[in-house]
């Protein structure tokens, strides 16, 4: 194939353009042009939409649950007993773990278990009862027996070795 020369490459983009320019003047080609655009603009619009919507969600999520949690806290702020047990709980458990044993050094002063002025020196105890009632996903030996007398290595077979 022989090149083209410059005049002849400008002479055919100038043809290109005459061609789209009449095909646009036709009524097929403003239906087809037309068409074209709405589904572009409806896919932008859709998509504006569904940002707009999930970050309504994403605002009204974490403003509701800062509201609330931030209104119970200071509501129970206010209660001493509350207050104390907050104080004696550990501050380097996790947040969702420290509020179950705050509930249940609350519960257990209520109970008549245990004293507010004892709450510090116990509250290790309460860590612990905690995790032994909620934790139930944690390491075992492969040597510990179960309640059946049985250990897991009793139980695997060829099937689970990875060898």
């Amino acid at each position: 194939m022989a090149k083209r020369t410059p005049e002849q490459a400008e002479r055919d983009k100038q043809t290109q353009k005459r061609y789209f320019a009449r095909r646009m003047e036709t009524a097929a080609g403003r239906e087809a042009r037309n068409a074209c655009l709405r589904k572009y603009y409806h896919r932008m619009k859709a998509d504006a939409d569904w940002r707009e919507k999930r970050n309504a969600r994403r605002r009204i999520g974490t403003a509701s649950t800062q509201r609330v949690s931030e209104n119970l806290a200071r509501a129970l702020g206010q209660n001493e007993l509350h207050s104390a047990a907050a104080r004696a709980a550990p501050k380097r458990l996790p947040r969702w773990v420290r509020d179950d044993v705050i509930a249940d050094m609350v519960l257990a002063v209520l109970e008549g278990q245990a004293r507010v002025d004892e709450l510090t020196p116990q509250s290790e105890a309460f860590v612990s009862r905690h995790y032994r009632e909620y934790e139930t996903f944690d390491l075992r030996s492969i040597d510990e027996k179960d309640e059946t007398g049985r250990t897991l290595a009793d139980t695997l077979t060829e099937q689970h070795l990875p060898w």
